[in-house]
């Protein structure tokens, strides 16, 4: 059987505790004498104007800080006001500029339309004395043309005459050009081009009425540079059925048919 521990023995801390409440009631009791000690005793002099001299050192720098805003607040505001009239002075400088540049510009678009506008006037004039120029030059190489010609000669009249079997023909004469056929009748000559030659109704009806005459036949006369206006010519005139024949023409004078002219006139009629 186990034995029975015997009970530790405990410290009291009793009078310790007591010993510090005691210490504390009584510092409690000096300080509350001292100051029951002082109350009725004069105020300190030194300290109040010491207090006084600090408020009102505090009122100064007040006074001062308020005074230095003020300033810097006038200070900022003549700054800026400064600032906004040189903003003002170099914008109406700058629109002045502008301005200026603006009249330079449009001086300078007018001086350019006056001069777009007399180069017109010069390109026009120019134009007109070329033209001019060519005119004269061609006059004066159609006045030189008859002053050839009036020098020149006219060509003697190339004469067609009958002969041989020939007398008992009844012929139509077409003269043939470098470009055209000359048709030669009582009324006079008349010229057609040509390529007009196949749809113009006054050949076709020669033609046609030189194949109904009893011996009609109608006859070519080549120039010399005729040749190819002969072959169309009398193409057209054999497609037609028309009799036909050619003549060579020596000169250049005026084809002269008055020999045949009662033969024309009983072609005519």
């Amino acid at each position: 059987m186990a034995r029975r521990r015997e009970p530790e023995e405990r410290l009291s801390l009793f009078p310790f505790l007591s010993i510090v409440i005691c210490v504390i009631g009584f510092l409690t009791i000096m300080i509350a004498s001292e100051a029951l000690s002082k109350m009725g005793e004069k105020p300190d002099t030194v300290a109040l104007e010491r207090t006084a001299k600090y408020k009102e050192q505090v009122a100064k720098l007040k006074e001062i800080e308020e005074e230095l805003k003020g300033r810097r607040d006038v200070e900022y505001a003549t700054a800026f006001e400064a600032t906004i009239k040189r903003a003002e002075e170099d914008l109406a400088e700058l629109q002045a500029q502008k301005t200026e540049r603006d009249q330079q510009i449009a001086e300078k678009e007018g001086q350019t339309a006056d001069e777009r506008a007399e180069i017109d006037r010069l390109k026009k004039h120019i134009a007109s004395i070329q033209k001019d120029i060519e005119d004269r030059k061609k006059l004066e190489t159609e006045l030189a043309q008859e002053v050839d010609k009036k020098r020149k000669p006219p060509a003697a009249p190339v004469a067609i005459r009958p002969g041989g079997t020939g007398k008992n023909i009844r012929p139509f004469f077409v003269e043939c050009t470098d470009s055209s056929i000359v048709l030669h009748g009582r009324e006079g000559s008349k010229p057609i081009r040509i390529a007009d030659a196949s749809s113009n109704q006054d050949y076709l009806d020669l033609l046609d009425k030189a194949a109904t005459t009893e011996n009609g036949i109608v006859i070519f006369l080549l120039r010399e540079n005729g040749i190819g206006t002969y072959s169309a010519a009398s193409n057209i005139a054999a497609d037609r059925g028309t009799r036909n024949g050619k003549l060579p023409l020596l000169g250049q004078g005026k084809v002269d048919v008055s020999a045949f002219r009662r033969v024309m006139d009983k072609n005519d009629s």
